[in-house]
């Protein structure tokens, strides 16, 4: 895995970003489908909602543990 500096120097880059977990009020997985995706495989969605109020939905292209990847996330650490 990288380093926390290693992602926070990718997100830099044009159309990258970073979110401090002190941000993220929760994280939910949803194995289905998402619609619209076609023949594109993927595993589903995360739904990372702020603080703020904000939700942001993340499509997991190809085959990964979407659970494995809301539990990191809620964890704080890479």
């Amino acid at each position: 895995m990288p380093s926390q500096e290693a992602v926070r120097k990718l997100s830099s880059l044009r159309g990258g970003f970073f979110t401090p977990r002190s941000s993220i009020a929760g994280v939910e997985f949803n194995p289905k489908r998402k619609s619209g995706m076609g023949g594109i495989p993927h595993s589903g969605t995360l739904h990372v909602k702020h603080v703020s109020g904000r939700t942001v939905e993340f499509i997991l292209v190809g085959k990964v543990d979407g659970e494995a990847i809301r539990h990191t996330i809620l964890r704080g650490s890479l």
